[in-house]
């Protein structure tokens, strides 16, 4: 049995072993790649002309972006089925269908003239690299200039988020639905942090005063509360918060591939959650 690399070669090279006996099987993780609208004033050092604090501008985004067909064009192994930000499966963000002619009818109606957006994101890894270009075609479709920049990881991961110098940002966050990992999320959100702890799109600027200070409110009863449902319930109002201002755009689920011999073994359950693969392992046995 093996967790296979995410990447084509080694999938490739197992699913090759189909017809001999091995089995292979794709599951999402917990990792969502995502793209970040940021709200600070250091995003004019990108782009001087970004609107990201305009939510027509931003929703007009979502509706330009259709998941499967950027992996599939790309090649790219992951989940393109819509994913929430907190809440994995959350329904909150189906209200931004594909629908590339709504999105360049509000582009139109707030910017006439144009508009352009400038991505910034890691550039050591391929996939990245591969889906920044291809949301150029995704951008032009709702008549938005685009430009992708590709950064060592140190540096983005450092400085270009630690201070706010992008304009769109795209990288991944861990969100497994487990209790811990719903409330870092929405501490890493809570518009009254300051990067490194959290908020590293700098969310409570730019006009969302009120979302803002109902997000913070959530963050702290949420922190409070010891009643489960208390919680699920604050959760699910965070999620909409972020999906009906489109304050930030989920993406995709990342993919694990598992294969093992059907021949050899039975009882692999592939699970993309951090319990990882062996999570049911004392049910595994020798055919």
């Amino acid at each position: 049995m093996i967790e296979v690399p995410n990447w084509e070669e080694d999938i490739e090279r197992i699913e090759a072993q189909v017809e001999e006996g091995a089995v292979i099987e794709a599951v999402p993780t917990s990792i969502i790649e995502h793209l970040s609208f940021q709200f600070g004033g250091d995003r004019d050092i990108v782009n001087e002309s970004s609107l990201n604090d305009l939510s027509d501008y931003r929703k007009a985004i979502a509706h330009a972006i259709d998941r499967e067909e950027l992996l599939s064009s790309t090649g790219v192994p992951w989940f393109g089925e819509t994913p929430g930000m907190i809440i994995p499966s959350s329904s909150a963000w189906d209200q931004y269908p594909y629908d590339p002619a709504a999105g360049a009818g509000l582009i139109e109606a707030i910017a006439p003239d144009g508009a352009g957006a400038v991505l910034s994101t890691t550039g050591n890894g391929d996939y990245r690299i591969r889906i920044g270009d291809a949301l150029e075609a995704s951008f032009a479709a709702i008549g938005v200039a685009y430009e992708p920049v590709y950064l060592d990881s140190v540096l983005f991961f450092g400085e270009t988020l630690n201070n706010g110098v992008f304009d769109l940002g795209m990288w991944a966050w861990v969100s497994d639905a487990g209790y811990t990992s719903q409330l870092q999320l929405l501490e890493l959100f809570d518009p009254t942090a300051s990067p490194p702890d959290g908020n590293f799109a700098r969310w409570g600027e730019g006009g969302l005063s009120d979302a803002a200070a109902r997000f913070a409110e959530i963050v702290q009863a949420a922190r409070a509360t010891i009643d489960p449902e208390e919680f699920a319930s604050l959760v699910a109002e965070a999620e909409d918060i972020l999906a009906d201002n489109a304050l930030l755009i989920p993406l995709f689920s990342r993919g694990q591939h598992v294969a093992w011999w059907a021949d050899t073994v039975t009882g692999v359950v592939p699970n993309g959650s951090s319990a990882t693969v062996t999570w049911n392992l004392e049910e595994w046995r020798f055919v």
